[in-house]
């Protein structure tokens, strides 16, 4: 039995085969023209014009606002059009399109039924030094040691660089008590 369902996110609207073809539900981001056959993040309640701040997480606000109450108790999960997940790791130098169908998340196993969440391997902050440090440079002055230890990295730091400087903390502070103190 099926208890998953796939949100692939794009910003391409030819795309739309190949997601379909997945099994998973196409999720268009952005400004382009995009058929009917797309889930927007810009209908309902949304910050799709922040979209190019903050990327496929306008679309998780969209979820957590429009779709969360209608889904009961089946697993959700987010994808890209490039990165997906997989039960097993992947040689990607032998993957074809033709292949990937059979190595994607399509169901979630039962034992996974005692998490709430579940979350791909860490993000490897020391690939992209350059680029960072090009986007961020003042943060990374306030900081250095980041570049070196990746001990140092916190989840805030992390969100400054991707997002800019305090908008965690300002995202926080918009959230009311018990939702603030669980986060």
């Amino acid at each position: 039995m099926k208890n998953l369902t796939m949100h692939c996110i794009s910003l391409e609207p030819k795309h739309l085969g190949f997601i379909k073809s997945l099994g998973y539900v196409p999720v268009g981001l952005g400004e382009k023209n995009f058929s009917s056959e797309w889930t927007r993040d810009n209908t309902g309640i949304n910050i799709s014009q922040k979209n190019k701040y903050y990327g496929e997480y306008t679309y998780h606000y969209w979820i957590w606002k429009n779709y969360l109450d209608k889904i009961g108790k089946d697993w959700i999960g987010f994808c890209q059009y490039r990165k997906f997940w997989s039960l097993k790791k992947v040689d990607d130098k032998n993957l074809s399109i033709e292949k990937l169908s059979s190595v994607v998340l399509k169901n979630i196993p039962e034992e996974f039924n005692k998490y709430d969440v579940i979350l791909g391997e860490p993000f490897q902050f020391e690939q992209k030094n350059m680029k960072f440090i090009k986007r961020n440079f003042k943060l990374i002055l306030s900081n250095p040691m980041v570049l070196f230890d990746k001990q140092k990295i916190n989840v805030n730091f992390q969100f400054d660089l991707m997002h800019g400087k305090n908008n965690l903390k300002k995202a926080i502070d918009l959230l009311d008590s018990e939702n603030k103190k669980d986060f």
